[in-house]
């Protein structure tokens, strides 16, 4: 992208110096005696008259240039001429933001329309490197990552046994608790396949901020697999919050934003559920995770709180780690999971720090796959919860093992500011 800038400073430069635009002026008189001089020549005479310029500070009215060996020419310029190329000047320079923002224009189209024409064998160019990438990483992983894969499969398996026995026993559709615990160890099962999928590319911070995530939804199971009904009735009831204040968010910025305005008849059943919701479970219930302030004994708890509840507090400090891949803090920005250098900057996958997030994802999902046994247990479901169990330990000495083979000095990152 360089080249363009070096481009836009040699036309500027054309625009606005002085020899060049003298330079031009004396071409112009020249051809009224019926000689045209091409444009090297214009570039050599510019370059006469900048010499000349800085040896008489424009004091001569006249100038020679030998143009061949055989021609020469004596120009007059006169006081108007030279205001005439000053006028041009300070012209250019106050159309300067125009012109910047049309060649921006032009040439990004340009790039974009080279780009798409390309992009087919582009792709193709990209995947060839990814997969060479991709399997440094899978070699270098293969142990503990096939290790994940398979206890994310197994948890799919026991919750769909689980949903498959309550079903069959006609309790599935009747209990809140059932149905809110379900879904919350589907979407875990989900995320970790987007942990997976992560960390088979490399992105091990990705994935730590995704574990951030699914955390959450075990410590949110954990506490509706030990509460009762009424418990999971306030979380199912939470949605009418959530919604009416994302609602209300949106309102006020939809003007501003050229977006359509929310239905008069969707803001009133939002209203009328938000309403209904606070009288019901009371004012506290407004809070972000107002449903749990009875479990929590606190009125505006903290998601600190439900982990404390949960009985989870040792996974504060991870927790932590995970939210600075999150957010735009400076942690973020400096620590990486993926670089043994603070000062590198990573603009791709790594094969380092996986260790961290495989470990704290296979630890979740044993622990939320293990709840489901509260809604249902047979020989089945229990193997299945045990076996999670067993999966997750392994991971967990597969990481330590690597972590003692693989010295991290000896890792490579791709793509990082300096090139290595």
């Amino acid at each position: 992208m360089g080249e363009l800038q070096d481009l836009f400073d040699q036309l500027l430069e054309q625009e606005i110096s002085y020899a060049h635009l003298l330079a031009r002026l004396v071409a112009e008189k020249i051809a009224k005696t019926g000689i045209t001089l091409t444009e090297s020549e214009i570039e050599k005479l510019a370059g006469q008259i900048s010499k000349s310029i800085r040896q008489t500070q424009l004091r001569l009215d006249i100038y020679t240039w030998n143009m061949s060996e055989n021609r020469s020419f004596n120009i007059a310029l006169s006081s108007d001429d030279v205001d005439g190329v000053r006028e041009r000047i300070e012209e250019t320079l106050d159309k300067l933001p125009e012109l910047a923002a049309e060649l921006t224009e032009k040439s990004a189209m340009s790039i974009a329309s080279r780009v798409e024409a390309s992009a087919e064998r582009l792709g193709r160019r990209r995947a060839r490197d990814r997969n060479k990438y991709e399997r440094h990483i899978t070699d270098l992983w293969a142990k503990p990552l096939d290790l994940f894969g398979s206890e994310v499969e197994i948890a799919d398996e026991l919750g769909r046994e689980v949903h498959t026995k309550l079903e069959e026993l006609g309790t599935l559709h009747s209990s809140r608790q059932s149905n809110v615990l379900l879904r919350l160890a589907a979407r875990g099962c989900q995320v970790s396949r987007e942990i997976e999928t992560l960390l088979l590319h490399g992105f091990a911070d990705g994935a730590i901020a995704r574990w951030r995530t699914l955390h959450e939804i075990t410590v949110t199971g954990m506490l509706i697999a030990g509460g009762d009904e009424v418990l999971a009735e306030r979380y199912l009831a939470h949605h009418a919050i959530e919604s009416f204040k994302g609602a209300r968010q949106y309102v006020e910025i939809h003007s501003s934003s050229g977006a359509a305005p929310i239905p008069p008849e969707d803001w009133a059943r939002l209203r009328s559920a938000y309403d209904e919701a606070v009288a019901k479970y009371g004012a506290a219930f407004k809070s972000d995770h107002g449903w749990a302030c009875d479990v929590c004994r606190n009125e505006k708890p903290t998601f600190a709180d439900l982990e404390k509840c949960a009985g989870l507090v040792l996974a504060r400090p991870h927790y932590k780690l995970a939210s600075h891949n999150v957010h735009a803090s400076p942690s973020g920005v400096f620590f990486k999971l993926g670089l043994i250098d603070d000062e590198a900057m990573l603009t791709a996958g790594s094969p380092l720090g996986l260790d961290e997030p495989l470990v704290l994802a296979a630890h979740s999902l044993c622990i939320l796959s293990s709840q489901l046994c509260r809604l249902y247990q047979d020989l089945d479901v229990l193997v299945g919860a045990r076996t999670t169990q067993l999966l997750s330990m392994r991971v967990q000495e597969e990481c330590e093992r690597l972590n003692v083979q693989v010295d991290r000095a000896d890792g490579y990152s791709e793509s990082t500011a300096d090139g290595n």
